[in-house]
This record gives structure tokens, sequence and C-alpha cells, in this order.
């Protein structure tokens, strides 16, 4: 145990990261989205071209926990891994290379969601170059997530602001005027760095989604309004879709006064199987109620 805390510097240092294992259409990827890069150092500059191999040592675990006290649970071979494939070239003459260390997730299947895990990363020198640490230790918590969509609030308009309502949401409009348009994001439960995601919205002013709600309202009429479009994409790596969904009001002499419209709008799964993205249950619908007088 002594040499463990020599071999990590003597210091009891791990660095905090988060590991997303999301599952989407039924399979399951692994990401590492927030970490600590960490240098490695060489006690002395290269003499050549020199490789430095990083390896995941569960065994490390236990002897942590018994020179700590602490209680991390042990970790399965191949849950995680080093980052840059566990191998940092070094320049001749140069002491760190050009990546930093930091630990990856591999494989979440047997680990638990919500837990932090300890993984110790050992480094060995091609050339026997002694490290200023050999050992350094991360701490991982575990995300495990089924991707989704949703149709996130719009800013407040003419006043009023969307109000959660069964998983979805509500914009209930009462006053003089309607607006000439309203921007709707549509946003995922989690950054999915893989590849770009679609969805499909539709909007529904037919009696039947619109009774139900609420069988007292009456539907947009026909000819009151359009969406921008039907497909939307939400680039790898981000949160949001591109674009936003756009109610454009077309023609406000429709809409009578003293008569409450209600208009559904909804994400659905798009039509492109290989990058669609499933709806988060309610989340995906939108009511939009207005009275005018």
């Amino acid at each position: 145990m002594d040499t463990v805390a020599k071999d990590a510097g003597g210091l009891q240092t791990s660095y905090i990261e988060n590991g997303n294992a999301i599952t989407l259409n039924g399979t399951v990827y692994h990401f590492t989205p927030d970490f600590i890069g960490v240098p490695i150092s060489l006690e002395k500059g290269a003499g050549s071209a020199d490789t430095v191999f990083a390896t995941v040592e569960p065994a490390l675990v236990e002897s942590y926990n018994q020179l700590y006290q602490e209680n991390n649970a042990a970790i399965p071979d191949g849950a995680f891994g080093a980052s840059n494939n566990g191998a940092f070239a070094i320049s001749s003459g140069a002491t760190t290379p050009v990546d930093s260390l930091y630990a990856t997730l591999l494989d979440g299947s047997q680990l638990k969601d919500s837990a932090m895990y300890l993984v110790p990363i050992k480094l060995k020198d091609k050339n026997g170059t002694a490290l200023k640490s050999s050992i350094v230790f991360f701490k991982m918590r575990i995300h495990k997530i089924n991707l989704g969509v949703l149709i996130d609030t719009i800013d407040a308009v003419q006043g009023v602001t969307p109000i959660p309502y069964k998983g979805g949401y509500f914009f209930d409009y009462f006053g003089a005027d309607i607006a000439d348009e309203y921007d709707f994001n549509i946003q995922l439960n989690a950054k999915f760095p893989q590849k770009d995601l679609k969805v499909s919205v539709e909007a529904y002013n037919d009696t039947a989604s619109v009774n139900a709600f609420n069988a007292y309202d009456v539907p947009f009429p026909d000819g009151s309004f359009s969406i921008s479009q039907k497909d939307y994409t939400i680039p790898a790596g981000a949160l949001t879709a591109s674009d936003n969904i756009q109610l454009k009001i077309t023609n406000k002499s429709l809409f009578q006064s003293f008569t409450t419209y209600l208009l559904v709008v909804k994400l659905k799964q798009s039509s492109d199987t290989d990058n669609s993205v499933p709806v988060l249950g309610n989340g995906g619908i939108f009511y939009i109620s207005f009275f005018t007088f």
C-alpha cells in the first residue's frame, strides 16, 4: 500500500468525471462527457521518441480503500478504459505528451445507475523512464439514460408563460390580439455525440384531438395557421434542434371573439429509422389555447 501511495505521488487525489450509458432504440452507447484531463509527466526529458501506456487496474481499488479508509465498489474488467486508447506519444526531449489522461466509460452493463466508481489507471513508460506519478485515480459517476426528445417550453409571449401540463406544456392566451408567431424548442434529455438525430412534428386541429384535451374548446380553424417544417435535426453533441418549431398564425380573421380555440402540437418519431429518437411520453405534446375579445 505504501508503494501505491508513492506511485500516486503521495496524494489522495481522485479526479471526478461523469459517464453516460445511453440507450437509443435498443442499442447502448457509452460516452464520457465530463472529465478532467490530467497531464502525464516524465521525471526527465525523453532520450528518444517514447510512449507512455495507460491501463485500468481494477485490483488497485481495494488497495486505495485500505490506504484511505474508503469503501469504493469493485469495478468489472472492461468497464473502463484510458483516453487516447491508452497510448501517449512523447517527443524526444519532451517530458509530457500532447494528450492528457482521463478515464473513459466503455461498458456500463454491470454498473449501477447514479453510482460513483473509483477508476485506478497505471502508467508505464515504454523506454523505462521514470514518471512523476505512475498511478492516477479517477472517480466516475454513472448515468444510465433512455434517450428521448421533448418540446421544451417557449419564452413568454404577450406576457403569458407556458405551464407544465400532464407531462407536456399548455399555453393559454387570453387577450385582445394574437401574436403572429410562436416558437418552440425541441430538446433531448441528454447530449448524444454519436450522430445527428431526427424527429418529426405534426399539428392537430381535428375535433377528436381537441376533445381529448377539453370537450368545450373549438379546434383552430383550417387555414388559420402553419408549421414551419415537418422534420427537424438535432446535431450530434447538441441538446436542442438546429431549428425551432415556428407556429405562424396566417389568418387571424378566422378566429371569432369570445371563443376558446385549441391546437395540439406533437412530436413524432421520424420515419428515418436509422437516426430517429423516441418521444419522451407526453413531453412531446404542446397545447395552445386562444381566447380573444
